[in-house]
């Protein structure tokens, strides 16, 4: 064993004693606790500011041409772990690589499919309510013509697991694969299997087969495709989104857009100089990212680490705070929400901005996404601010069944709309309940990531402002949303009060005040405690090393 390995073994041993020495009834003394203050270094303002007011541009009309890679590994519905290589030779044919993994790190590799084909533009037209921003910013596409599918398995259960679905799509199928020695015999490294191939030559069809649909694949993203060059000058390609209802994806046509995709030359991305020189028989096996299972709701403020695209037309910046309940008996934490909604992908003209609060509580482990936890969350407040003359109109001249009083609206001033059970025009309803996961991801330069799970497009008023807002109980996601960012860690009671009195122009009830002994009874009833939050930094430290190390330890 080396000595950066042996090292990082004992300081892992030493946090888990400490762990352990703490569980056997030694309460922390006085100067373990946190003597005050936040650690607020000004980020989620700053943050906030770049999102709004940086120097991005769409690329119109959208620039395909290169080759495209995922940042990271994508958790898709399903759940599904995937990478993605997208080369352009031009602007309108394409080789697509997608590599499967069983792990949500994408270390393991599964399997692997090859697909060659080309676009046919349809032309911008997409209703005025679809994408309510300019046409000549994106591309619509007819779905892709694919040529050519062809797959890989990497493992004896993925060869199994391939040939099962192929060979069970139709009798057609079957027989195909039976009746060709090259490709029956399905094994780990062998093939490529042919799963789909069109030949036409002078108009005429010569082989025209698909035995794909059962794995669920298909490349309707590219349906829908937008360009932008970001503050560093780096081009992102955008497809549109795939349907959370994974029974659904091949009726799915996107109005909204999936995580980017970045150029392959981008010099500060290893996961891209990984993925550009991958091929279909050398899968990328991606750097071990620390998924942590959260003990008790998130604790902190966190916010979107990029403009964010929802479905029908909905483009928002999000900024969550979550805080410890007053009451030191209480199960649950208070949360409070900003959801800021824009006009444009950029997130440049403002729209309008919900305000919502309630309590938060963490529930069981999922069973399907790992290191992720349940949560119920309790909307029991909402306030609205119009931003802009269109949104002031709508709200003035709205005579539903409630959307707070029409003669309060003004510009930029939030009215609480809790006494009229929310905004029927936005079809926000409270008191409201609505389960979610979510999963939080440490970062090697000591950030962190906050995952919530994705809203559903495959249901009427999937697009809202409240995460989850309207799904019916038990359609818990398998993907998620953008990542939030943990940009303020409260550290003390006091703190949390100051913080949640600022953040939102919505009343909510106020922590009382309480001795050391309630702090550390709360810190035990819902993971928030100094101590836990003392021993999950030293475990996030070891795990930062690690990672900075790239030790061979996990």
């Amino acid at each position: 064993m080396d000595p950066t390995s042996t090292l990082l073994h004992l300081l892992i041993i030493a946090a888990l004693g400490l762990e352990a020495s703490r569980s056997q009834g030694a309460e922390p003394s006085g100067d373990e606790l946190p003597a005050g203050g936040t650690s607020d270094d000004g980020f989620c303002d700053r943050n906030l500011e770049a999102l709004t007011a940086g120097p991005a541009e769409t690329l119109t009309p959208p620039r395909l041409r290169g080759l495209w890679v995922s940042t990271g590994c994508e958790i898709r519905p399903g759940p599904e772990f995937v990478t993605r290589r997208y080369q352009f030779i031009n602007d309108t044919h394409f080789s697509a690589l997608q590599f499967y993994y069983s792990d949500s790190s994408c270390r393991d590799a599964f399997y692997g499919l090859e697909t060659r084909g080309y676009l046919k533009v349809e032309g911008n037209s997409l209703s005025p309510g679809l994408l309510g921003w300019k046409s000549s910013a994106y591309e619509l596409f007819r779905p892709p013509m694919l040529l050519q599918v062809t797959a890989m398995p990497y493992t004896e259960s993925a060869a199994k697991f391939l040939q099962s679905k192929v060979t069970s799509f139709s009798a057609e199928c079957r027989r195909r694969f039976q009746s060709n020695p090259l490709e029956s015999d399905w094994s780990p490294g062998g093939g490529p299997y042919h799963l789909l191939l069109y030949v036409e030559y002078r108009g005429r069809v010569m082989r025209d087969f698909d035995c794909s649909r059962k794995l669920g694949f298909n490349l309707h993203e590219m349906q829908l495709v937008r360009t932008e060059l970001g503050a560093e000058r780096r081009r992102r390609l955008y497809l549109g989104d795939l349907a959370t209802d994974f029974s659904q994806r091949h009726r799915h046509r996107p109005s909204s857009f999936q995580e980017p995709l970045e150029e392959a030359t981008a010099q500060d991305c290893s996961n891209c100089q990984l993925l550009s020189r991958a091929s279909l028989r050398q899968p990328p096996a991606l750097p071990w990212r620390a998924l942590m299972t959260l003990s008790g709701s998130p604790l902190g403020e966190w916010i979107s680490v990029r403009c964010e695209s929802r479905p029908q037309s909905n483009y928002l910046i999000r900024r969550l705070r979550f805080l410890p309940a007053s009451n030191s008996s209480a199960s649950s934490n208070r949360w409070v929400g900003e959801y800021h909604h824009f006009h444009d992908p950029l997130c440049g003209r403002p729209y309008f901005s919900v305000t919502a609060y309630g309590w938060v509580t963490a529930k069981s482990r999922d069973s399907l996404l790992p290191a992720t936890r349940q949560f119920e969350f309790r909307i029991v407040g909402l306030a609205i601010t119009p931003r802009d003359s269109r949104s002031l109109d709508q709200l003035t001249a709205y005579d539903g069944f409630g959307c707070g009083r029409r003669s309060d609206w003004r510009l930029n001033q939030a009215q609480d709309v809790t006494s009229t059970n929310g905004c029927d025009h936005f079809r926000l309803q409270v008191p409201t309940t609505s389960e979610q996961v979510m999963m939080e991801e440490l970062l090697s330069g000591g950030r962190a990531l906050l995952w919530v799970g994705a809203i559903p497009n495959s249901l009427p008023g999937g697009g809202g402002g409240i995460d989850n807002h309207g799904v019916p109980e038990r359609h818990l996601p398998t993907s998620f949303q953008s990542p939030l960012i943990r940009c303020r860690e409260f550290e003390t009671r006091a703190s949390f009060a100051s913080s949640a009195s600022s953040a939102s122009a919505v009343p909510h009830r106020p922590p009382s005040a309480s001795s050391k002994e309630d702090a550390r009874s709360e810190g035990r009833s819902s993971g928030g405690s100094p101590l836990a939050q003392r021993r999950h930094r030293v475990i996030c430290w070891v795990l930062a090393a690690a990672m900075a190390l790239n030790s061979p330890w996990y």
